[in-house]
């Protein structure tokens, strides 16, 4: 018989990543989704759409994560869904900890009766100014809204795991990027905004501080080590990245190298007049350097990185150039 698994967040980009994952794995996969009762097919699911069970509803509606639980019966619950983006949490603060904290009890409350395997995305952003390369061990100083959800998030779920004995882990994930990221994030921003600048229907690229480090790694990779991450005896937390640091800049310039790659740029072969960095684009306390040490997961579940940083950087500006002919198609 299929194991059944239960993604919170399936419409996400690791959420549909993980659904056609699992799907070649063998498993019976169902998602809640908020308005899937709507009719229009969510956009990073057009690929699996008619092999998953769709149940409308919101992490934070807890009759809602009941119902998805009476319904799929779960052996595993990945609670993927959460309020990520951290220049939203200062807008949003009371918001963001309703479904990153929030959303993790209704999971963990209703999870008690049937006693699935859970597991929680926890974030790199718990480490905010915290000294690298970080470890699961390393000190946990968040410096935004959304960080600090996701720090209590993790405290919660290791405090449900102690107290109950239930299989509750944790992946502690570096920045994952891929061609369904949403545009609000700045890997996508500049992709999107070079690719434009390069069809000639946009003008300028507006960023804040490029300098600001983050390990990039693709979302794709990612979603298999939270998979094996369930598989172990034990419920353990891992860090999960690529161990490589790399500059806002570099999105900048591997970009240029993906376009130039096809023909594309701008028609004087300047990017630096068309790419300017905004006061106002600017995060709140940005934390300077991120990095992961990845070496328990690698221990523990086998997991490396497969996917290197110009490859998924080519991959998201192909995916957006062939974005880009649909919408002119469609104009």
């Amino acid at each position: 018989m299929s194991r059944r698994a239960l993604i919170t967040g399936i419409t996400g980009q690791d959420g549909s990543y993980l659904a056609e994952f699992l799907l070649g794995l063998g498993y019976e996969v169902w998602g809640l989704a908020r308005h899937s009762s709507a009719g229009a097919v969510p956009k990073n699911l057009t690929g699996v759409i008619g092999q998953i069970h769709l149940v409308s509803g919101d992490v934070t509606d807890r009759s809602s994560v009941e119902a998805a639980f009476s319904a799929s019966k779960p052996d595993e619950v990945y609670n993927l869904a959460a309020q990520s983006f951290v220049p939203l949490s200062w807008a949003e603060p009371w918001h963001t900890f309703e479904v990153n904290v929030g959303g993790l009890i209704n999971v963990l409350e209703v999870s008690g009766g049937q006693l699935p395997r859970v597991y929680q995305a926890s974030s790199s952003e718990m480490y905010g100014g915290a000294n690298g390369p970080q470890d699961e061990y390393s000190p946990m100083l968040p410096v935004s809204p959304y960080g600090a959800s996701k720090l209590a998030a993790h405290r919660l779920a290791q405090a449900y795991r102690r107290a109950r004995g239930q299989f509750i882990c944790c992946g502690i994930l570096f920045n994952h990027e891929s061609p369904r990221r949403h545009e609000d994030f700045v890997s996508q921003k500049i992709v999107k905004g070079m690719v434009e600048i390069a069809l000639g229907v946009g003008e300028e690229l507006v960023l804040g501080n490029v300098t600001t480090q983050r390990d990039w790694g693709f979302a794709g990779d990612y979603v298999q080590a939270i998979w094996a991450m369930m598989q172990t005896p034990e419920p353990m937390d891992l860090v999960v990245g690529t161990g490589v640091s790399r500059p806002v800049s570099d999105w900048i310039e591997f970009t240029a190298w993906a376009l130039a790659g096809v023909g594309l740029g701008p028609p004087d072969g300047d990017w630096s007049s068309r790419i300017h960095t905004g006061v106002g684009q600017q995060r709140l306390n940005d934390i300077a350097c991120l990095r992961a040490d990845y070496s328990k997961a690698a221990e523990h579940i086998g997991w490396r990185p497969s996917t290197d940083f110009r490859s998924m950087v080519r991959l998201m500006v192909a995916a957006e150039l062939g974005a880009a002919k649909l919408r002119k198609l469609g104009g």
